[in-house]
């Protein structure tokens, strides 16, 4: 719908699957069949480099998030690169990525709530160059002074609310000792710290395995919110 209503337009896809020969003749006939010559569909497989990756983004001035199954990784690529991202918002997690990443960096002009607003952003932004200049220059910026990339704010808020969730469950005057499913008492033998895997399953020389439940290889059974019975 968008390439009919923008004709001179040209649409970039690129998946692993497109280095298949059989796969683009799907596609192109696929578009084909619905009006959109095939010259005007160019299909790419993987790059030999993360760099011509990232390359391919000077040929993209907007860039299309697909769904139900947003992007993630590319929508930021994307948007690092100068490319505005026009998304759909769904109902769950994997259609609502777009959304998040957009309004972390404050477009939420971008964000679609229909298939048909879709497209109407796509092509109205398509038709305002202007508009669409601006907004590829400041992209970058946009996202070095966004949340995206504060990594030590969103440590700080992970932390907060971990301390959150232990202080609301200490007050709640739930016992340790009591989530643990046996009490043992365990201490390395040999003299050597003692290494803890917790939740693991596979044997790993040198490690014991706490785990909230039994298995074949879980030396100890329990919670991992009380390492008290352990040695320091």
């Amino acid at each position: 719908a968008i390439l009919v209503e923008l004709p001179q337009a040209r649409l970039i896809m690129k998946a692993h699957a497109l280095g298949e020969e059989s796969a683009r003749r799907a596609i192109h006939g696929h578009f084909a069949g619905n009006g959109v010559a095939a010259g005007r569909v160019e299909l790419f497989g993987p790059e030999d480099s993360h760099g011509g990756h990232l390359g391919r983004y000077r040929e993209v001035d907007i860039a299309l998030d697909p769904f139900p199954y947003h992007g993630t990784a590319t929508t930021c690529e994307a948007l690092w690169m100068g490319a505005p991202v026009v998304t759909l918002a769904g109902r769950t997690h994997l259609s609502r990525v777009g959304v998040s990443i957009l309004r972390r960096i404050g477009l939420d002009e971008l964000i679609a709530a229909t298939p048909q607003e879709y497209v109407h952003k796509a092509v109205a932004l398509a038709r305002d160059p202007e508009r669409l200049r601006e907004m590829r220059a400041g992209l970058r910026q946009r996202m070095r002074a966004s949340p995206l990339l504060d990594a030590a704010g969103f440590a700080r808020a992970l932390e907060s609310a971990y301390l959150e969730m232990w202080i609301r469950w200490c007050s709640s005057g739930s016992s340790p000792q009591a989530r643990v499913a046996a009490p043992v008492e365990a201490r390395a033998t040999s003299g050597e710290p003692l290494r803890l895997h917790i939740g693991g399953l596979e044997r790993k020389h040198g490690w014991k395995i706490l785990n909230i439940q039994g298995g074949a290889h879980v030396d100890f059974v329990g919670d991992c919110t009380d390492l008290g019975r352990f040695a320091d």
